[in-house]
């Protein structure tokens, strides 16, 4: 019988080949055992240590010989294993990210209760933190309103690992909004309008500038980075489709966000409207001149 043909018998009877080997060599250890036990020629130490030996030798040779006579379902069992184990990473891949982000959130502490936050793309006062998501307050920080949506936001803890955690905790008190006015290009020099849009801008912001220089410095300091603010700051450009473009930024109270926004608005509303009276009584007077 060739070798081939033995490894094929082998493998189609594995339990029997498996018997047999562990028969064989228990019979052949018992048969030496007696044989050493016997000889007189062997003192009882080096005797000890030839029946341990043997002992030891003979389970090596039957786990060896087990291990390839078993082989092939060894490997077929690995392979369901791995199987098995990468479908089930698949199958709870985002229940393992959530749990990582709640591990990442109680060693960094990126945030706390009550705190406000971004989370990936949303914005919030945090109101709990479980152990696969936090609870938030939407607050509508996207559209430069700052103010409570009245939506309750529940963002899956995997998005600390995936996306980026902002705390923005200070801009509760105090915020640096701009925001644009678009206009049709006309026969209006916004340039000469700046300088008074600029004094009523800041009348207008002037009954918390003492608080919020304070508040912008204390932020530089804590944070050690510049902070735009607490000076009003305006600049003048156009779009792609030729328009003019006006934008105002301000460093102020975030409550009164969008009321300052208005209010502005409405003082450059004014402002530009009367630059176009003017223009237009201007040109009705060359006309009559003509």
């Amino acid at each position: 019988m060739s070798l081939f043909e033995l490894d094929k018998l082998i493998q189609n009877n594995q339990l029997f080949a498996a018997v047999t080997v562990t028969a064989g060599i228990l019979f052949v250890r018992m048969i030496w055992q007696k044989l050493l036990r016997k000889s007189t020629k062997i003192n009882s130490e080096t005797r000890r240590n030839l029946i341990n030996s043997l002992r030891n030798s003979s389970h090596l040779l039957i786990a060896v010989l087990l291990i390839a006579i078993w082989l092939p379902e060894l490997r077929h069992f690995a392979l369901s294993v791995a199987a098995f184990v990468a479908a089930f990473v698949l199958a709870t891949r985002e229940f393992i990210q959530c749990l990582t982000g709640s591990l990442y959130h109680v060693s960094t502490k990126p945030y706390a209760v009550g705190d406000w936050v971004q989370i990936g793309p949303n914005y919030g006062e945090v109101l709990a933190i479980h152990m696969l998501s936090t609870e938030l307050y939407e607050v509508d920080i996207a559209h430069g309103n700052y103010g409570f949506t009245g939506r309750t936001l529940t963002v899956p803890n995997s998005l600390l690992v995936v996306g980026v955690v902002k705390n923005l905790n200070f801009t509760r008190r105090f915020a640096y909004h701009t925001f644009s006015i678009v206009r049709d290009a006309e026969d209006i020099n916004l340039f000469l309008l700046k300088d008074r849009l600029m004094a009523s801008v800041r009348s207008s912001c002037e009954h918390f500038r003492d608080v919020g220089r304070r508040y912008n410095k204390m932020l530089e300091n804590r944070l050690d980075i510049v902070i735009p603010g607490p000076d009003p700051v305006i600049h003048i450009s156009s779009s792609e489709l030729g328009e003019n473009v006006i934008t105002i930024g301000i460093f102020c109270p975030t409550v009164e966000v969008e009321e300052m926004e208005q209010k502005i608005t409405e003082e450059f509303m004014e402002l530009w409207y009367s630059a176009k009276q003017a223009v237009i009584a201007q040109k009705e007077a060359l006309k009559h001149a003509s």
